[in-house]
């Protein structure tokens, strides 16, 4: 009997482990619906629907920081090796967008805390398929 429970306890571990490795992006997606990436103690949330980009900057436990005294900016890049510089306006209470149909590649988006800067880069997925 002991013997049977262990068994099922671990082909039940096994399935949730792969159950978890089957769906990798889930935890990389941020409260705002967006692409998350680390950057130093924070993380920085990017979601481009629609040709506005929003950006978020999270703290370490993917919650939002108010947009309070926080500057934010863009650089895309292009795959001729060009950049181009954006500003974003502060859109709600804790992110920042603008309006745009630039067909860029990747871009780095940077958070002005007070003097501290903290910054991420992003790949414009559906740029990348429409490259290869």
């Amino acid at each position: 009997m002991k013997t049977k429970f262990i068994i099922i306890v671990l082909i039940i571990i096994a399935a949730l482990v792969l159950l978890a490795s089957q769906n990798p992006s889930r935890s990389s997606r941020g409260p705002h619906g967006g692409i998350v990436k680390a950057a130093g103690n924070y993380q920085i949330e990017m979601n481009n629907p629609y040709g506005n980009l929003y950006a978020y900057l999270l703290d370490i436990e993917s919650k939002p920081i108010k947009n309070k005294k926080i500057t934010c900016s863009v650089r895309y890049y292009f795959p001729d090796d060009t950049t181009t510089d954006m500003d974003l306006k502060p859109f709600g209470d804790d992110g920042f967008m603008t309006e745009t149909t630039i067909k860029f590649y990747s871009c780095k988006i940077s958070f002005n805390l007070q003097g501290k800067s903290v910054s991420a880069k992003f790949e414009n997925e559906s740029q990348i398929v429409q490259k290869k």
